[in-house]
């Protein structure tokens, strides 16, 4: 088969160089109060872990960090090329209660509520803040930060293939940060271009081909220091 990438591409099997994939799902606020919210996303959220989730809404936008408390898979649907993708309900305790983050939260809920919650007061008599859930319809954007690690199984100038468990969708761009030896790393912007399923030992995971798109400058040197290293024959 003839060849046809730009840049040699090296293994990375017998080293580990790990990676982590940080990019926005996109969800369904179902209710929100100033101790949490609760939402439906396309994608399972790992119980404990802490995520930023991004909230706009009448011209407000609201973001805030929590840690999810509950996920559970509810449904699924299918998206516009035919695949099942798999829904899951999930709630997240806000970990930031500062005044401060507190009276943005109360302001977005005021500011999104229903005609019929208007007689809602979010402050008991005594002035104490009431964790009351009130639903949020239709917000315009709510989206989730996510990081996921992976492994990178071969890297050149151009790109790189990871191991995920997670898949992507092709065409997709995503931003990576790549950690190689000696505690030096890279932040990238990548476009995926292949995603094939791997159920190798049981274990469901994506083998994901990936080309680089943005990289500052510093890293690209990184990267270009490292791949030399890989040219250099072994001693």
């Amino acid at each position: 088969m003839k060849e046809n990438r730009r840049h040699k591409r090296f293994s990375l099997d017998i080293m580990e160089i790990s990676g982590k994939m940080v990019f926005a799902t996109y969800v369904k606020i179902l209710d929100i109060s100033l101790g949490g919210v609760s939402f439906k996303a396309d994608r399972r959220l790992n119980m404990g872990s802490e995520y930023a989730l991004k909230m706009v809404s009448r011209g407000r936008e609201l973001t805030v960090k929590g840690v999810i408390v509950r996920s559970s898979l509810t449904e699924s649907i299918k998206d516009a090329r035919g695949n099942v993708v798999p829904i899951y309900s999930a709630g997240m305790k806000f970990s930031d209660t500062s005044e401060k983050k507190l009276k943005e939260i109360e302001a977005f809920i005021q500011s999104n509520l229903r005609d019929a919650d208007r007689e809602i007061d979010l402050c008991s008599p005594s002035g104490k803040r009431l964790y009351i859930r009130v639903i949020i319809k239709d917000p315009e954007k709510s989206v989730v930060d996510v990081q996921e690690g992976c492994k990178v199984r071969n890297i050149s100038l151009g790109g790189m293939c990871i191991e995920s468990a997670q898949a992507l969708e092709i065409d997709s761009t995503v931003d990576a940060e790549i950690v190689f030896p000696e505690d030096r790393s890279i932040h990238v912007s990548v476009r995926v271009v292949s995603s094939i399923l791997n159920s190798d030992n049981g274990v469901e995971s994506y083998n994901i081909g990936t080309e680089f798109m943005d990289m500052p400058g510093k890293d690209r040197e990184v990267l270009r220091d490292f791949i030399s290293s890989l040219e250099l024959p072994a001693s």
